[in-house]
């Protein structure tokens, strides 16, 4: 008898722990809180380079541990900025004379608080023109875009925010972080794993879909689509809905808030 209490009370205990860890993770997520500290970024500037944009198809920027940041730029040509420690961890080359990749990687020591060193800070510097592809990897740090509406961006984050404005296609996959997108006018694919995901606009022309296992997600206005949701755990709310539409945006959230104001 003694062994059966105990074994309720020990799952009494382990389901408190629980629900205080899902309160902690709740409460890190929408206060934006980070427990890395990858906000001290560095102010040594590393590499600093121009390139016609005529030459350029592609532009592929990874950073193991760094910020990201694709800025609008009235010029006509595209510039990269860097920022870091050590200059040996930086590699910038032109392939083919068409792809332009960026890679930032260094090995750092990690303490349970933080990493103990500046994190790189990437700025590419494209034209608001500009119609080809951008590709974005990085592991730890923020990434940041201007208003592309002719560009198609590729993001893979494993931990921070990603801020987006207005852009053609989207595709995006996060690990840990909060997604937030101004516009998107052709197509959009986001995978997040824990965060809030919100996009202010969408006009789809093609199929499109958002999914998320810990966290809400928030759709503002939409063109005249249908629009199908899923939700495990939390509420559903969608305005206005066209089941007879081509066009299908998909929503599926494991644990969290779905709403779509359109």
């Amino acid at each position: 008898m003694k062994n059966k209490e105990l074994i309720i009370v020990n799952i009494i205990i382990l389901s408190i722990v629980v629900i205080g860890l899902i309160f902690v993770l709740f409460y890190c997520i929408n206060n934006k809180f980070n427990f890395f500290n990858i906000s001290n970024r560095s102010k040594t500037k590393i590499y600093d380079e121009t390139y016609e944009i005529k030459e350029i198809s592609d532009i592929e920027i990874s950073s193991n541990c760094g910020d990201v940041k694709i800025q609008e730029t009235s010029d006509e040509n595209i510039k990269v900025v860097v920022y870091g420690e050590n200059k040996d961890s930086l590699k910038v080359n032109l392939y083919n004379e068409k792809e332009l990749k960026i890679d930032y990687s260094e090995k750092r020591r990690l303490s349970f608080f933080g990493i103990n060193s500046c994190i790189s800070y990437t700025v590419v510097y494209v034209p608001s023109t500009y119609d080809r592809n951008i590709s974005i990897d990085v592991k730890y740090g923020n990434i940041e875009i201007d208003d592309f509406e002719n560009t198609t961006m590729d993001i893979n984050n494993d931990c921070g925010d990603i801020t987006i404005g207005k852009v053609k296609d989207l595709k995006v996959k996060s690990s840990y972080g909060n997604i937030e997108v101004n516009s998107v006018l052709n197509k959009l694919n986001i995978r997040s794993n824990c965060g809030d995901v919100e996009v202010d606009k969408i006009q789809l022309l093609e199929n499109s879909s958002i999914k998320s296992d810990l966290g809400n997600i928030k759709i503002g206005t939409t063109n005249d689509i249908c629009i199908d949701t899923k939700v495990s755990l939390g509420d559903c709310k969608v305005n206005n809905n066209n089941r007879n539409s081509e066009i299908v945006l998909s929503i599926e959230n494991n644990c969290g808030d779905i709403k779509v104001d359109n």
